[in-house]
């Protein structure tokens, strides 16, 4: 398994050196206590594509059809986002996020 470090080291790196780690939340229902993680880079994902959405939606306010497609497609978006950061045992939103960065291969 790589070694993580935790966000005090890193915002202590150099910015050439940051751009070599990713970060993980490492996340804690504190409702169950059942631990899951995911990538960063997965939730900035989900975010741009719905800000994309939005940006789309807006040029094409004269085509209905379209403008609901954009508003379902973000809706979608937005509950996996909301899911991401809930605990998927009890769906609690009560959770401890936590970084870790780890190097890049």
């Amino acid at each position: 398994m790589a070694k993580s470090i935790g966000k005090k080291e890193f915002d202590s790196l150099e910015k050439e050196d940051q751009k070599k780690y990713t970060l993980e939340w490492n996340c804690i229902c504190n409702q169950c206590k059942e631990k899951w993680h995911y990538l960063d880079s997965v939730e900035k994902r989900m975010e741009s594509q719905t800000n994309a959405n939005i940006c789309a939606g807006t040029t094409m306010c004269c085509n209905p059809c379209a403008t609901s497609a954009m508003g379902n497609a973000n809706t979608q978006l937005d509950k996996q986002l909301k899911e991401l950061k809930q605990c998927p045992k009890c769906k609690s939103g009560n959770v401890k996020r936590e970084p870790k960065y780890f190097k890049q291969k």
